[in-house]
């Protein structure tokens, strides 16, 4: 009876002292993938459990996903072409992973279209743009997080230069899961080309 109580009581030490950064296969091979990449990436988020399974990272302006189970590293396709991205911001604990671009040049009018904000869901890896406009912050609304994207819709002087033109915007609100929330007030302002 001692000897069993001895013995067990010597497992249950044993099982304690595992060093603390034992992790899961998968958090192991996340791990060993970021050391593997250039020294340039910057992570932006680690997905250590089975459904996930992925690492997301940001390489020269380009959002990749490193599947660590298939072993396969693929940039993440937005529905339209960017030359940056702005921002990027996990929500809900990281269940959602919202990621800001910048279309600059690319946009055919920068204050309807110059920025735009998805929502990647990184279970399904589906892709939802949420909107666009020229300017997209996270922000508060009545206490809860959101999105404001500041977004331009009517020239009021369509026929002059674009440095002369005057638009007239309007703050879009959205929740953290990609839903509208509330439209502001229309206001006027000026666009600067980028």
């Amino acid at each position: 009876m001692k000897v069993k109580k001895i013995i067990i009581t010597g497992l249950f030490t044993m099982l304690l002292a595992v060093p603390s950064d034992a992790q899961t296969p998968v958090a192991d091979r996340i791990r060993a993938a970021v050391k593997h990449l250039p020294a340039s990436i910057e992570v932006v988020a680690k997905y250590t459990d089975n459904a996930r399974h992925c690492l997301y990272y940001i390489l020269d302006h380009r959002l990749y996903c490193l599947d660590v189970i298939k072993n396969k590293n693929k940039e993440v396709d937005f529905p339209e072409s960017y030359l940056k991205i702005l921002n990027y911001y996990l929500i809900h604990k990281g269940k959602l992973l919202f990621v800001s671009i910048d279309r600059g040049s690319l946009s055919k009018t920068y204050a309807v279209d110059g920025q735009k904000l998805y929502m990647i869901n990184p279970l399904t890896r589906r892709i939802k743009e949420v909107g666009s406009g020229y300017s997209i912050e996270k922000s508060t609304l009545k206490g809860n997080e959101c999105f404001c994207i500041k977004k331009a819709h009517k020239c009021l002087n369509p026929n002059e230069v674009i440095e002369k033109q005057q638009w007239i915007a309007r703050e879009h609100f959205f929740s953290t899961d990609g839903s509208v929330l509330y439209a502001g007030k229309e206001f006027k302002i000026r666009i600067t080309p980028k």
